[in-house]
């Protein structure tokens, strides 16, 4: 790919947390969009407990698409 096809893309996302390490589920939904150069947990929602399994995460990212 030329460097002049890459661009730089914001995405914006909620992801439903499951069970096992965070990193590698943030990882795999941004991958869907692009090579992820940055991304922040921008929110939680949940029940009781942030960041347990069945909460939402909402994530902003910027990818190389």
């Amino acid at each position: 790919m030329s460097r002049s096809a890459v661009r730089l893309q914001p995405v914006t996302l909620r992801l439903q947390r499951v069970p096992g390490p965070l990193m590698p589920q943030i990882e795999r939904a941004l991958e869907i969009h692009g090579d992820p150069l940055r991304w922040a947990i921008t929110g939680v929602e949940s029940g009781e407990e942030p960041l347990l399994p069945g909460s939402v995460l909402l994530i902003e990212a910027v990818v190389l698409a």
